[in-house]
């Protein structure tokens, strides 16, 4: 473990969408990356943020648990869906903020301002609305886990119905607006890509955003030593629009220049809805890691969004053999030779033919010290972000 020199400990109020008690969403093993990195500088982090219902498992920091709601759109009932649609058609703000508007603004800032902190983080920049009252009371700090302008713009661009590209249109312009004025009001920014810093740059305005590499937070443990059950395996959360067009992508796509006799599993959220009769839908599963180790090969089939794919990290931090798309390493270099990037539906399949046929041994060592040195970036640059604030 490398730390840079050491800070004046501060009090921070961290402020995000979940509490990530567990390691089953990207945004969550993000959010814990970042929070670990807090605790390795030193600083006394109290977290504010939401829990699914029902809500079990106990924080990894000290918590302030807002209240449990709905996430997933995939799961929530259709009263919550209209709720958050009518809110945001009266607020102006995107649905993807209007779906955490749980407690009135001055109450959740009397709540932050309760534990007397000296800096807010708002990690993820949805939530910012609810709370930019404070940045004339505290310094105040956003971190971009994407630009979600730029992600609900892709998914509009290939909407086949017109609703719905009217829908995410109007998400993009929303959270544009928000995101141009989060990066001019907050005291840092940092961005999880150089691609989405140097779009904050140049459609945002936003003066010196900062790359904060992301890392797989928690060590791996050796994969379990278990006999391929599937040549192919995805796994993923597939109800959020960009990953669920990259699996419609793959199923439409690549799935049809595949071998007949490969077998391909898809787990995950949401994978029991998908259709096609070339693949096992598992749902969730009780180890993603187990089911990882139980694959020939995994893939990553991104073709949208923005930020870093988080399934990318964690098969590259892990060593374990993977077919991406470009888009799917988007913010991540030097990647370990497990990982194969492929462009276009028959390169994909080819590559995935290939991983099988001719499979690459895992390389736990190899992927644990490329995380490792994100790591100790990550730690480097959250340190200069705060030094800056004296």
């Amino acid at each position: 473990m490398t730390l840079p020199p050491p800070t004046t400990p501060m009090r921070i109020a961290f402020l995000t969408t979940l509490v990530p008690n567990t390691l089953r969403t990207g945004s969550e093993i993000a959010t814990r990356a970042i929070l670990s990195v807090l605790e390795d500088l030193g600083h006394e982090v109290t977290l504010f943020a939401y829990g699914r219902a029902p809500f079990h498992v106990a924080s990894p920091v000290e918590t302030v648990l807002l209240a449990t709601i709905p996430v997933e759109s995939a799961t929530a009932p259709r009263r919550e869906q209209a709720a958050w649609a009518w809110r945001s058609l009266r607020s102006g703000l995107p649905i993807s903020s209007e779906k955490y508007n749980y407690l009135p603004p001055d109450r959740l800032e009397a709540e932050i301002a309760r534990t007397n902190p000296d800096l807010l983080i708002v990690d993820h920049v949805n939530l910012y609305p609810f709370v930019n009252g404070l940045a004339r009371r505290l310094p105040l700090g956003v971190i971009f886990h994407d630009v979600q302008a730029i992600s609900y713009a892709m998914v509009a661009e290939k909407s086949a119905r017109p609703w719905w590209r009217a829908i995410y249109a109007r998400e993009a312009r929303l959270n544009a607006r928000l995101e141009r004025r989060a990066g001019a009001e907050a005291r840092f920014s940092l961005f999880l890509s150089e691609a989405d810093a140097e779009e904050a740059r140049t459609r945002f305005g936003i003066a010196a955003p900062a790359v904060l590499p992301l890392f797989f937070p928690a060590p791996p443990d050796p994969a379990p030593a278990l006999a391929p059950a599937y040549d192919i395996g995805l796994i993923g959360t597939w109800s959020w629009p960009p990953v669920r067009q990259g699996i419609a992508w793959f199923l439409y796509e690549v799935v049809p220049r595949l071998p007949p006799d490969l077998s391909i599993a898809v787990a995950g959220s949401g994978s029991e809805t998908l259709s096609s009769d070339r693949i096992q839908r598992l749902g969730l599963v009780p180890s993603a890691r187990a089911f990882l180790a139980s694959l020939r090969v995994s893939a990553v089939p991104t073709t949208a969004g923005t930020g870093v794919q988080i399934k990318t990290l964690e098969l590259a931090a892990t060593g374990t053999p993977a077919v991406s798309t470009p888009l799917g390493v988007r913010g991540l270099d030097g990647l370990p030779e497990t990982i194969t990037v492929a462009d276009g539906p028959q390169a994909f399949a080819d590559a995935l033919v290939e991983a099988v046929r001719r499979p690459k041994p895992r390389a736990a060592a190899a992927g644990h010290a490329w995380n490792e040195a994100r790591r100790d970036a990550a730690r480097q640059t959250l340190h200069d972000a705060l030094t800056k604030l004296g």
